[in-house]
């Protein structure tokens, strides 16, 4: 945390030096140098991203009900392939986080979304998301509330809602298609995602999900890729929306 505040107080120097640049109708290389810092940052998250989520136990990917996990089932991700689009889109939400809040802000909710797209990689890859890294959102919602210093009450109501709306999306599928519409890993996450970012943008989550998702469901059923009772993996919609609701 120390080496990443350090680099953005760089930062800070480097894009007023750029400002000062372009107020004397300069335009010169070394103005854009503010941007650096963010590549590293995002190059350094990246890497790290990449290569726990390789090193995650396999068990961690495991239902309730499996007591002997096979080993054979774990995947692995090529590090070096997914580093530059990771890096990039690390720095962009590093860099407009800084733009929308205070330094520590920013940083935790960076570390969210890096959770986020373990959570997603989970969802996409094994059909799951391990509760270790729902307790870890748990756990980065309490830092936001002792940081920003509203009622613990607040938070609590927004992560019982945030749940809600998907255990009434889940109950209406069993009622409606006699079959889970979405699993209950995704009630958890919405739950802690409810708990970090309160009423308001936890039901601007649900509705952005829900529209992400159908056009997703739309453009699949067109393209005649999916089908009506194909399963969709829920969390990467909730995390882009979540990372939509982060940066405006």
């Amino acid at each position: 945390m120390t080496f990443i505040y350090i680099l953005y107080k760089i930062d800070l120097i480097l894009y007023k030096g750029g400002i000062q640049h372009c107020q004397q109708g300069k335009l010169r290389i070394g103005s854009m140098l503010y941007l650096l810092p963010f590549i590293v940052i995002g190059l350094i998250a990246s890497f790290i991203l990449l290569t726990l989520f390789n090193r995650i136990p396999i068990a961690w990917f495991c239902d309730y009900d499996e007591k002997e996990p096979d080993t054979s089932y774990k995947k692995q991700l090529q590090v070096l392939h997914w580093l530059l689009p990771f890096t990039l889109f690390l720095a962009f939400c590093f860099y407009f986080l800084l733009a929308h809040y205070s330094f520590h802000k920013a940083l935790l909710l960076f570390f969210v979304i890096c959770i986020l797209i373990h959570v997603s990689l989970s969802d996409l890859l094994y059909r799951i998301i391990p509760d270790q890294h729902v307790i870890a959102l748990v756990v980065l919602g309490v830092l936001c509330i002792l940081l920003e210093g509203p009622s613990f009450t607040f938070h609590f109501i927004s992560a019982l809602i945030g749940g809600s709306l998907y255990l009434l999306v889940a109950f209406i599928g069993l009622l409606f298609k006699q079959q889970d519409a979405i699993g209950f890993g995704d009630v958890k996450l919405m739950t802690a995602l409810g708990f970090i970012t309160g009423v308001y943008n936890i039901l601007s989550i649900f509705v952005l999900t829900t529209l992400l998702s159908t056009l997703f469901l739309i453009a699949g059923l067109l393209a005649r890729q999916i089908s009506l009772q194909s399963l969709l993996p829920l969390a990467p919609f909730i995390s882009i929306a979540s990372i939509i609701q982060f940066l405006l």
